[in-house]
């Protein structure tokens, strides 16, 4: 589906999510119909209960899409917030990886790992017990 819709400026596919981007109503109808003809001409369906149409913002990959910007969906906001305390330093280990901080839903400039990596310093009181 991402190689036939490729080519349009104003689509968005991930996976089986095809997102349309339009300024006017009128213009949305003339997107659509262009992209639901090369589904059609791909032999490619849409489950027309999954369709949202004219929406002016959306829920898409953990954030909302306004026309105001992206931010963050609530939910996981949430669940940043009420993650537990760490019992131990190796739980902060695979924080500290930068390759997984896009997957924390964070800009890398935007994670200070300085108080996590002083957990390492054997000669710093810490609350958090090592493993024995």
């Amino acid at each position: 589906m991402n190689s036939s819709l490729r080519h349009l400026s104003f689509v968005l596919v991930y996976l089986d999510d095809i997102l349309i981007f339009f300024k006017t109503n009128s213009e949305h109808e003339e997107y659509l119909n262009q992209v639901l003809q090369i589904l059609k001409d791909n032999h490619l369906h849409a489950k027309t209960s999954e369709c949202l149409c004219l929406q002016d913002c959306t829920a898409f990959l953990a954030h909302i899409l306004a026309p105001n910007g992206v931010r963050p969906s609530p939910y996981k906001i949430e669940a940043i917030k009420t993650w537990p305390t760490p019992k131990y330093v190796e739980a902060l280990q695979p924080s500290l990886d930068p390759r997984t901080i896009p997957t924390l839903g964070l800009a890398q400039n935007q994670l200070i790992p300085e108080p996590m990596l002083r957990l390492h310093d054997p000669d710093l009181p810490t609350l958090v017990k090592p493993v024995s």
